[in-house]
């Protein structure tokens, strides 16, 4: 490989600009240069008898045929015998021969080392490049000066064992080298030494040459530029760290991180200004995205500790490198989020400028490279849940579900864009169950009818085996019936993860565990450590408290500034305010103590860009006890002091939620919670931004009094978006006026409240007495909702302007029927009945919605309105679709992942275009609309993908269930003639009369029966049913029920036939012991009953019970 790099190196003679070091600035100094004798090289016939030869000696290390041939021919010895006239020592100095580069040298004068081939290169130019340092120790002992005689493109044997990565080589050479060096060698032999990963020799270099910290390459990049590039060692195969693992973990002090450490430290003496040292960092790119681009977390960590305020930057894009971290999947960086300090509230609130939040960069898919370092499709989708879980929990709940500019959620990009992983998961975890099941069957198979084949036979008199009271027989009783248990259990595991649904969710909750477990009980297989890995970082997530602060930048005459002297000098930024900004976040208010004592600047000094104090950095960190001991030294003035955006370290407290922070700088200063942060916001505003209730409720009584119109506003609006609706309430007994306020989007409160089905009772109630249980004990939400409703219709004013103010910007009956809201729209309708009567744009009624959404609770509404049932039915839309073609469309997404499996999915959709049909006048159920389509047409255009899945999911099940089932009835069959203890020799009948061989025999029938049953109904669904969409609705589901049954049944009685068997074979002899398998044996039939238990149940309340979810008996409304 060096030989390549020589030859393409060594051709500045023939094309200089070809070389890729061609324009860096050359050193011009002359040399002389000596070449060999080439007279053999111009007589082929000599070249062929004699260079062609001894080359080939030479390559293959034959020095005893060499010699013969230098005896023969003296002159080969410096003679060229290669065309770019290489000496017989440059073709054997870039091999491993020592043997014969020893020999050779001593035949050689000093002299003969230092000739040069065609490229200018000496013999031991190529002994550099090899690395061998043997061969270099013998011909330097033979001639000093060869690391100082350069080679091609004037480069230094120590700059060509940097180029090929030879550490030992380089730093053998660099002492030998330096003194012939000059500017242009040490600056490209440094950034050569970073490029290769040669950290301390490049240390070495900085150390003794300090301005290399500003050089810049060919490509305009600083060292740190090139360090921030490279992978760290951190980012392994994303794995998840534990913050603390982070924080308690002293990295080594490696080259690369010391070499880092230097230039930083360099650059920080070097710039004073910080305007200068940014700009220097930032081109031509910005080292700190630079880093976590690639994962680079040593790289991070050393610049941050010295310089905390760099995780303020932000790209091209305005994301954070928290941001890019989340993007590229690094979580120890990602893991910084939770020792940021004041940033970290800020964090969660930055988008990018197609609006998408951190949350969105957690719903995109990871890159390639990333993705591929975890084994399994599978995997990679829990991967990237437990990632998205994450991230999900900084976000405030009001930012959740917030869409880019795109119109899409979080949730909707993640659906979005792992649909294709998705299917790839489900399909290997298909594959690797059944591929394990096969082998589990096999195992069954094997110890079931080992059970009875007892080795050694049994006695002909008493039936009992003939080494019962051998240990070595104990053993094998017990092996076999533990090893019979456990892949029964494993094969009902892998049973039951071969027909789960695989919607996402069950990738990161019941899957993994259903997959480890199997794995875990298959007898004889090894553990699946993937696996085992992944359950373990489900287990390792972190439950961080939620923190965010919306502040904008506010300028006001009255804002009392910091004193910014600290920050001016990047030297004292580094030296103070750094490390008491460190010590802050860590709350060691000792060492913080010892610093203000030498200079009390800092107690009240900015110590970050963003103007924060000692006090602010202390109070976001949630430290008590710090902020308890700072404030006993600080004024009531300085704890007004304000940061660049305007607000106070009482704001921070604020935002934290801690009331006892609050309180003890409240008692300093009362003024505090009136005193305005940014964009003219209260501490109050604050809390109630980060859905801090309690410190809202603690701030409510002191603050109030000072706000105006606006301000009631903000904070009503703010306490519904967060949840805070006991406040609101508060607010709305108070200021009536509230319940017409509009907030930024010109929506009131019933617009906002109509959007958060989950702040009622009503999400995820299904049934009618569900409902009224929560009507009886209302929530905080329906409480203001009753409130709100209540205080419009006491306003003095008409109809039109009621109605204008909730349906204005939009209709709030229709938004709550969009989102299934039933129970807000039930107490307008309660008081206001007229409003059912309301159609939409597109003279759509509430019902109709309902049904398009597949919302039960409110369809069910029809039920109670009678008076005017017969007329919504016949409402049509624009594009003449009556209510019965609304059901015939696919429900969103949305609600139709609530059922899991397609075939489900397919029953739900079924029960509701037939209930709706119940409702429809006879001559509008054939109807057509625009397009000239029925329901019914409209509804299997629709469904075709539905109807295909679904069928592919029910035969895969059915595949699965009967396997188990012809396995059952081959077991169960043999058993029939395996008669425990034997028969009688004299009259064949058996040996065992007691009734627990009574217990044996209808067990072992029965369970041949119903497996046989089952084998029958899963046959029939294979290859009878025609899987319409009807079949669906009708008899696949009763098919399916009685085959599920009949298989536990048949699992059951075969578990009571082994017990049995067991019981007859070993009571006599060791009684414990069938007692025990008995008791064990129950494992299977409970694993069975747990696991398929929830398939039924689907299967029963998708085929039956979902109809009791309309036409419900008891009045919801009235």
């Amino acid at each position: 490989m060096f030989e390549d790099w020589l030859r393409n190196m060594e051709m500045v003679n023939a094309n200089p600009a070809s070389s890729p070091e061609a324009h860096v600035v050359q050193i011009a100094s002359p040399r002389h240069l000596s070449y060999p004798s080439r007279r053999m090289l111009e007589d082929r016939r000599e070249y062929l008898q004699k260079c062609v030869p001894l080359y080939k000696l030479a390559l293959r290390g034959d020095w005893n045929e060499a010699k013969r041939m230098i005896d023969a021919d003296t002159s080969l010895l410096n003679a060229a015998i290669t065309k770019e006239w290489g000496t017989l020592l440059h073709v054997v100095a870039g091999t491993n021969h020592v043997h014969f580069v020893n020999h050779l040298v001593k035949l050689l004068n000093p002299d003969d080392l230092a000739l040069q081939n065609f490229n200018g290169n000496t013999a031991f130019c190529h002994t550099a490049a090899s690395g061998n340092m043997e061969i270099a120790a013998i011909m330097i002992k033979k001639n000093e000066g060869l690391p100082k005689i350069r080679g091609g493109e004037e480069a230094t044997p120590l700059y060509i064992a940097v180029l090929q990565g030879k550490g030992e080589m380089a730093r053998h050479l660099y002492p030998l080298t330096t003194s012939i060096l000059e500017e242009d060698d040490w600056t490209m032999l440094f950034f050569l030494c970073i490029k290769t990963g040669l950290y301390d020799i490049a240390l070495q270099i900085l150390q003794q040459h300090s301005m290399l910290a500003l050089a810049r390459d060919e490509n305009y990049d600083t060292g740190l530029h090139l360090l921030a590039r490279k992978t760290s060692d951190f980012s392994g195969r994303g794995q998840w760290y534990h913050p603390n693992q982070i924080l308690n973990s002293s990295m080594k002090a490696t080259p690369f991180v010391q070499l880092v450490d230097c230039l930083w430290s360099m650059l920080l003496e070097q710039y004073y200004d910080e305007t200068a040292l940014r700009t220097f960092i930032s081109h031509p790119s910005q080292i700190t995205f630079d880093a976590t681009q690639v994962g680079n977390f040593e790289f991070l960590a050393t610049l941050m500790r010295s310089y905390p305020d760099l995780l303020w930057e932000v790209d091209e894009k305005n994301r954070s490198i928290i941001h890019i971290a989340v993007l590229h999947r690094h979580s120890t960086i990602y893991s910084l989020i939770y020792e940021l300090g004041s940033i970290k509230d800020f964090i969660a609130t930055f988008e990018d400028d197609e609006g998408n939040s951190i949350l969105h960069y957690a719903a995109m898919l990871t890159p390639p490279e990333k993705l591929s370092l975890i084994s399994g499709a599978a995997l990679q989708m829990t991967h990237e849940l437990l990632w998205f879980q994450e991230v999900k929990k900084i976000m405030l709940l009001v930012n959740i579900e917030k869409k880019n500019a795109e119109g899409k959620s979080a949730r909707e990009i993640f659906a979005e864009k792992h649909k294709e992983l998705l299917t790839k998961a489900e399909s290997w975890t298909k594959s690797t169950a059944i591929n394990c099941m096969l082998v589990s069957a096999l195992i069954t198979t094997g110890v079931f009818t080992a059970t009875f084949m007892v080795p050694g036979g049994n006695n002909k008199n008493s039936g009992s085996p003939n080494y019962l009271q051998e240990q070595a027989f104990l053993v094998f009783s017990l092996s076999v019936a533990c090893a019979l248990i456990s892949a029964s259990a494993s094969i009902l595991m892998f049973l039951s993860i071969f027909i789960s649904s695989y919607a996402e969710d069950e990738c990161f909750k019941s899957l993994p565990y259903k997959l480890l477990f199997g794995m875990w009980s298959r007898k004889g297989l090894c553990e699946n450590l993937e696996i085992s890995e992944m359950a373990m970082e489900v287990r390792s997530t972190t439950n961080p408290e939620e923190l965010q602060i919306v502040i904008h930048k506010f300028s006001s005459a009255e804002c009392r500034s910091p004193s910014c002297d600290l920050l001016q000098n990047t030297k004292d930024y580094v030296k103070k305010c750094a490390p008491i900004y460190n010590l802050a976040i860590k709350g060691d208010w000792k060492e913080a103590r010892t610093m203000l004592l030498e200079d009390s600047r800092l107690a009240t000094a900015a110590i970050s860009q963003g103007w924060a104090t000692l006090l602010h950095v202390a109070a976001e960190a949630n430290h008590l006890h710090f902020v308890e001991e700072l404030v006993k030294e600080l004024s009531q003035n300085d704890l007004e002091i304000q940061d660049f955006k305007g607000n106070t370290a009482f704001c921070f407290a604020a935002a934290v939620g801690n009331v006892k922070i609050a309180e003890a700088m409240a008692r300093r200063n009362r003024s505090l919670p009136t005193i305005r942060g940014g964009q003219g916001l209260t501490p109050l505003h604050l809390a109630a931004l980060q859905g801090k209730s309690e410190m809202a409720w603690y701030l409510y009584p002191s603050t109030v009094h000072k706000f105006d119109d606006k301000d009631w506003n903000f904070l009503f609006f703010h306490c519904i978006d967060t949840g805070i609706y006991d406040l609101a309430l508060k607010m709305l007994q108070d200021n009536p006026i509230l319940a017409v306020a509009r907030n930024e989007n010109q929506e009131t409160g019933l617009h906002v409240l109509a959007r958060k089905p989950s702040a009622f009772s009503c999400q995820g109630r299904r049934y009618p007495n569900q409902l009224m249980s929560s009507r009886k004990n209302p929530s905080l939400a329906l409480q203001l909702v009753r409130c709100l409703w209540n205080t419009l219709l006491s306003l003095d004013c008409t109809e039109i302007q009621m109605k204008s103010v909730i349906n204005e910007p939009s209709q709030v009956i229709f938004i709550a029927a969009e989102v299934g809201n039933f129970e807000i729209l039930a107490e307008l309708v309660r008081s206001y009945p007229d409003l059912t009567w309301d159609v939409d744009a597109k003279n759509r009624s509430i019902i109709h919605i309902a049904v398009l959404h597949r919302h039960a609770t409110i369809f069910n509404l029809i039920h109670e309105i009678r008076s005017i049932r017969n007329f919504l039915v016949t409402y049509e839309d624009a594009d003449q679709n009556n209510l019965l073609h609304c059901a015939a469309k696919l429900a969103p997404p949305s609600q139709l992942n609530l059922v899991s499996g397609a075939a489900f999915q397919m029953m739900h959709e079924l029960r509701w275009y037939e209930e709706v049909k119940m409702v429809m006048p006879p001559s509008l159920i054939e109807k057509r609309n625009s397009n000239g389509k029925t329901p019914r047409e409209l509804f299997t255009e629709e469904h075709t993908e539905l109807l295909t899945r679904a069928e592919c999911w029910m035969k895969s099940m059915v595949n699965s269930c009967m396997l188990v089932s012809t396995l059952i009835a081959t077991e169960v069959f043999t058993a029939a003639f395996s008669l425990p203890r034997g028969d009688d020799d004299k009259n064949g009948n058996p040996n065992c009369n007691a009734i627990i061989f009574i217990v044996f025999a209808i067990s072992d029938a029965t369970a041949l029966i119903s497996s046989s049953i089952s084998i029958l109904i899963f046959l029939s669904m294979l290859t009878i049913a025609r899987y319409a969409e009807d079949d669906f609705f009708k008899s696949l589901p009763m098919k399916l029920i009685c085959g599920l049954v009949t298989l536990f049944i048949s699992i059951a009685s075969m578990m009571i036939a082994f017990s049995s068997a067991f019981f007859i074979t070993y009571y006599h002899g060791l009684k414990w012991v069938p007692i025990f398998i008995s008791v064990v044996a129950l494992a299977p039939i409970t694993l069975f009953t747990f696991l398929l238990f929830p398939l039924w149940s689907d299967i029963v309340d998708s085929a039956y019970f979902s109809r009791f979810i309309f036409r419900p008996k008891k009045h919801v409304l009235y």
